[in-house]
């Protein structure tokens, strides 16, 4: 048997139902979505990858936070790295304008800033992965709608198969047309799968990165504040 051309496979598609058309359009909807996305994503995460290293450098220099601050926010404001930052420094700053006990002021200060650090990083992983979900979904609808064409595809041809006529001749080209729908849809499937688990891994790498800026965010409040930390021992419980 020949291997179909390109002209052949596309003849095969014109002649099929409209049923089995209107699976090969949302079948060609979906891969031009998932390969868009795929290529954007691969884009902003290998962006915001190296923007969230280089400033988790700059925080962990020896100096003052000011001067860390001032290099993170030429960063564009939709950055993660920038919003991690802004986040725990408007925080510091609320806290740090509260009038309290010294004894107590840099234990209150460092809890709060800790936790809008945490949530910060939460938000912008949870943006990051939104996305995503188009993926997962291409991944998992794809291949059944693939075979519900295929099925269709197979009763239909077996519905038209009139007594005495040779069953070869009569399904094959049913078949093929059947057949076809659901190599497209492991076509279209696999590369948003494999997309996808490479893509959750990145982000964990990036949720790493952040947390990392986190941890040296507060060190250089820490540093800030020593004198609160330093003044007054915690009180007994």
């Amino acid at each position: 048997m020949e291997p179909m051309s390109d002209s052949g496979f596309w003849t095969l598609v014109l002649e099929t139902g409209p049923v089995i058309k209107a699976v090969f359009a949302v079948l060609l909807a979906m891969s031009l979505a998932s390969w868009s996305l795929i290529f954007l994503k691969w884009y902003e995460l290998r962006k915001v990858r190296a923007q969230a290293r280089e400033d988790r450098r700059a925080f962990s220099r020896p100096g003052g936070l000011r001067e860390a601050m001032a290099g993170i926010n030429q960063r564009p404001e939709a950055a993660p790295s920038r919003r991690v930052a802004e986040q725990g420094g408007q925080e510091l700053q609320r806290m740090a304008e509260l009038d309290l006990d010294p004894g107590l002021k840099g234990r209150v200060v460092l809890d709060c800033v800790r936790h809008a650090l945490q949530d910060e990083v939460q938000a912008q992983g949870d943006r990051l992965h939104g996305s995503l979900s188009l993926l997962a979904t291409v991944g998992n609808v794809a291949p059944l709608l693939g075979l519900f064409g295929t099925v269709w595809g197979i009763m239909n041809s077996f519905s038209h198969i009139t007594g005495g006529a040779d069953l070869v001749s009569g399904v094959a080209p049913g078949l093929a047309e059947a057949l076809s729908t659901t190599a497209f849809g492991l076509i279209v499937a696999i590369p948003a799968v494999l997309a996808h688990n490479a893509y959750i891994k990145q982000l964990g790498n990036i949720e790493a990165e952040l947390a990392a800026l986190s941890g040296a965010f507060m060190n250089r409040v820490k540093e800030r504040f020593s004198e609160y930390l330093t003044c007054a021992p915690a009180p007994e419980e």
